[in-house]
C-alpha cells in the first residue's frame, strides 16, 4: 500500500470511531500513525477521554497493567479500544508499546520539577549584590487563621529544617499563599497534569497574583511521591529545587498536598519575598 493510500485508510478509520462514538475536539491536532497498535497503561489510574482534552468526559478508567488497542495519535493522545469495549483519547505518556516491563512504582526517585522567578523586575538588569540584613518581622495578622493540616505541617517542617541547617530563618505559612498551593495541587489532581503551568490559573505568578499575593520574588516547587519525606529528600537533591528551599530571599511559603492515584501525592510549595 503507498504512503498516500495508507494515511486515506487511517482517516477513514479514526472518522468512523469519530462519528459512532460522538469524539469532540478531535481536529486539534493531526492525526497520524500510532508508533505501535497494541499498549499497556503504566499509570495507576488512567482516564479515557471522549476527546483529547481533559475537558472532554470521561468513558472509562483504566488501571495499570491494562491492554489497550490503539488506532492512531493525535498530539499528546493516542485514541484507543478500552478492553470493556469502550474508545476514547487517553494521554500517550501513559501507555507503553504492549510487552514493555513494568517497574515497580518508586517513591524514592519522585517526579519533580522546580521554577524561580528571581525577581520581579526585568531580567535584563541584574540584582544589586548587598550585605545581607536581618529579616523584617511580619506583620502580626499575615498568617492569621492559618491552619495546617498533617501532611502540610510535615512538609514546612521538613522544609524548615533544612534551612535551619545553614542557619536560614523557617518559612513562614501565609494564608494568601497557602490558598495558592492547595489548590493549585488539587488543580493538577483534578486535571490530570504534572506542570508549572495551570490550565486554569496559568503560571504560578499569574496565580499568585489573582489570589492577591503580593512579592518581591517568587518561586514554585512541585513534585510526585508516596512520601513527603522522600519528596524533600529528591527536592535537595536538585539543584533549582534546592536554590529555592534554601534561598535568603524567601521568608512566606504557602504549601498543597493532594492524594494522586498516578504519583501517591502531589506536592506545591510556593515561595515569596515580601
Amino acid at each position: 500500500m503507498k504512503l498516500g493510500q495508507k494515511k486515506i485508510a487511517l482517516m477513514v478509520v479514526v472518522m468512523m470511531l469519530v462519528g459512532t462514538l460522538g469524539f469532540v475536539d478531535i481536529q486539534a491536532a493531526p492525526i497520524t500513525k500510532a508508533p505501535f497498535s497494541k499498549g499497556v497503561v503504566v499509570a495507576t489510574l488512567l482516564n479515557v477521554r471522549q476527546g483529547p482534552s481533559t475537558q472532554n468526559k470521561i468513558v472509562c478508567t483504566l488501571k495499570r497493567g491494562d491492554t489497550v488497542i490503539v488506532h492512531a495519535q493525535t498530539g499528546d493522545w493516542y485514541i484507543v479500544s478500552c478492553p470493556d469495549g469502550h474508545v476514547g483519547a487517553s494521554l500517550a505518556q501513559y501507555i507503553k508499546k504492549f510487552g514493555t516491563i513494568l517497574p515497580p512504582i518508586s517513591t524514592a526517585n519522585p517526579t519533580a520539577k522546580p521554577i524561580v522567578k528571581p525577581t520581579s523586575k526585568p531580567a535584563s538588569k541584574p540584582p544589586i549584590k548587598s550585605t545581607p540584613k536581618p529579616a523584617i518581622k511580619p506583620p502580626a495578622n499575615t498568617n492569621a487563621g492559618v491552619t495546617l493540616s498533617a501532611n502540610e505541617k510535615l512538609l514546612i517542617d521538613k522544609i524548615n529544617a533544612e534551612r535551619a541547617k545553614v542557619g536560614l530563618a523557617a518559612l513562614i505559612p501565609d494564608a494568601k499563599l497557602m490558598k495558592v498551593g492547595r489548590l493549585k495541587a488539587q488543580d493538577m489532581v483534578n486535571k490530570n497534569y504534572f506542570s508549572h503551568q495551570s490550565p486554569t490559573y496559568g503560571s504560578p505568578f499569574n496565580m499568585m497574583k489573582q489570589f492577591g499575593v503580593t512579592y518581591k520574588s517568587a518561586g514554585e516547587n512541585i513534585a510526585g511521591n508516596n512520601s513527603i519525606t522522600n519528596a524533600v529528600a529528591a527536592w535537595m537533591n536538585s539543584p533549582g529545587h534546592k536554590a529555592n528551599i534554601l534561598s535568603k530571599n524567601f521568608n512566606y511559603t504557602g504549601v498543597g498536598v493532594v492524594a494522586s492515584n498516578v504519583y501517591g501525592k502531589i506536592l506545591v510549595q510556593e515561595f515569596i519575598q515580601k
